[in-house]
């Protein structure tokens, strides 16, 4: 931990690893660095066991194979101080093989609970005509004690764990403050689970997006951002078919789009609509052939855009 800030404590947990990773870490072991094991019940029991286990009033998260610049914790800190709020993001670098890209956040400074609510959270859900599309996961941020009491990772969803996180975490806070430096790298490996098939993900994805849901009702903001919940719930149909493209077993991809279209079609909130004139039309595209079950072409145009992006990802 090469920072120049020296207050902190480094909690690790192993989740059940099955090579040398619990050895390795262990003879890390310190007063500043404490290691916990969980019983292999996946990342987000293993966070929540983290926060517990923790002494600290602020709180950051780092994947395992990211690094950050030497003054990452010293000016989050300073700015969550200073800003006397809740939480503060930083942009970050994404780092590929040959290259790394710039991830600036469209944000800059202090935003109170109504600003929150109007002009952050709608671009969470889903970012329209040319918003930028910000990513939330829960690197490249420090939170409060305060800002995630009573809040956990949802241990019974398996996708979109951090999104929804963070979602709530932007729901319940009453500031936040967006840092205008990059400062975190976030390593994008090829065997990442971005880049790779995930079984059953019509059913994780559909999960998750009732879990959204309730939290949008709990907080009770759903009306106010309604349309933009939908076209996340649009968006969710797109991904699906992307990942089943991935399935190595051709045979299911057949299956799966039909899976996909099924729900498309019995999806009380959609209303088998599609919001053409909101969306983009790489996204409304798509969900007019869906909506028509046009599955074999469906099938033709996203595994030649699955083509690209893996030689794009290569290239990189």
């Amino acid at each position: 931990m090469n920072q120049t800030y020296d207050n902190w404590e480094l909690i690790l947990v192993d989740d059940n690893s099955t090579d040398k990773t619990l050895k390795i870490i262990k003879d890390f072991s310190c007063e500043k660095i404490k290691v916990f094991t969980s019983p292999g019940s996946g990342v987000s029991f293993a966070r929540n066991e983290g926060i517990k286990r923790s002494s600290g009033e602020y709180f950051m998260f780092i994947d395992v194979d990211d690094s950050f610049v030497p003054e990452y914790i010293e000016k989050m800190i300073d700015a969550i101080l200073k800003e006397n709020t809740e939480v503060v993001l930083c942009g970050y670098y994404e780092v590929y093989s040959k290259n790394k890209m710039e991830n600036s956040l469209p944000w800059s400074g202090y935003y109170d609970n109504d600003s929150i609510l109007h002009e952050i959270l709608p671009n969470i859900l889903y970012p329209i005509h040319r918003e930028k599309k910000v990513w939330f996961p829960v690197w490249r941020t420090i939170l409060s004690r305060e800002s995630i009491e009573k809040i956990n990772f949802d241990i019974n969803v398996s996708t979109a764990e951090d999104f929804l996180f963070m979602l709530e975490v932007f729901l319940k806070s009453k500031s936040v403050f967006f840092l205008d430096e990059n400062l975190y790298f976030y390593n994008r490996n090829a065997g990442s689970s971005l880049n790779s098939y995930i079984s059953k993900n019509m059913d994780k994805q559909r999960h998750s997006h009732e879990a959204m849901l309730k939290l949008l009702k709990k907080y009770n903001v759903f009306e106010t951002l309604r349309e933009r919940y939908l076209l996340n719930r649009e968006s969710m149909y797109t991904t699906a078919i992307s990942n089943a493209v991935r399935n190595k077993n051709k045979r299911e991809i057949d299956k799966e789009l039909k899976k996909i279209y099924k729900e498309f079609k019995n999806d009380k909130l959609l209303k088998n609509k599609v919001r053409v004139f909101q969306n983009e039309f790489k996204v409304s595209c798509p969900l007019l052939l869906l909506q028509m079950g046009c599955l074999r072409l469906l099938k033709l145009i996203f595994i030649f855009k699955e083509f690209l992006r893996l030689r794009k990802f290569k290239d990189a």
